[in-house]
């Protein structure tokens, strides 16, 4: 299989769940094209040779972690992971972002953007998380403190018109122009869901697809 042309698949964290299936299905793209992709992460906590076996995919990938640096805290873990983009655009054709994060892209780099859902929307919510928007994040916390410098990072971030963005959802569009105020014609392509297997009603933290 050619690998004439280099890409890479950018997570700063990858581990078992919907965004791996997702990051597979652009791996199963790129072989179909004759590629084989890197997927780059700071942090693999999934095995690789049990992938096909888990998923019953037969995919060609070569798995990259770079070295550890200096170990960080949530948000700014992502953000140090987005600062090594200008590196790797010099060994790479196409850089693909999964990892919702659009701060740090270098303007000179072929960068395609899949977003699940902007970074930024989630650092500029004074609460604990999504799965908790009624408990107030603590100001003096440490989470708190990390949410404050993240979100004066993200606030500088200008989306790169040359940059090619792919939103998950409507949903996800809404909300990259709301934080943005551009992105409107960003096109949305929905992640490969069986949705025959999807069960309505119960626990919503229960219902798989």
């Amino acid at each position: 299989m050619a690998t004439e042309f280099r890409v890479a698949i950018c997570q700063p964290a990858l581990i078992y769940g919907g965004r791996l299936r997702v990051i597979l299905g652009m791996i199963a793209a790129w072989n179909d094209l004759g590629v084989v992709p890197d997927v780059v992460t700071a942090d693999l906590r999934i095995d690789p040779a049990g992938v096909a076996q888990r998923y019953g995919l037969n995919l060609q990938a070569n798995y990259r972690t770079l070295p550890p640096g200096v170990r960080l805290p949530g948000e700014l873990a992502i953000l140090a992971f987005n600062r090594q983009f200008k590196q790797l655009a010099r060994d790479y054709d196409l850089l693909i972002n999964t990892g919702n994060s659009l701060f740090g892209l270098p303007p000179e780099a072929n960068v395609l953007t899949y977003l699940f859902y902007p970074r930024r929307d989630r650092v500029e919510s004074d609460a604990i998380s999504i799965h908790q928007p009624e408990l107030p994040l603590r100001t003096l916390s440490r989470a708190g403190v990390e949410r404050r410098l993240a979100r004066s990072l993200y606030r500088r971030v200008q989306l790169q018109s040359q940059h090619r963005l792919i939103c998950m959802t409507e949903f996800t569009r809404t909300a990259l122009v709301k934080r943005y105020g551009t992105g409107h014609d960003a096109r949305v392509i929905y992640p490969p869901v069986d949705m025959a297997s999807f069960q309505p009603g119960g626990d919503v933290k229960q219902r798989q697809v």
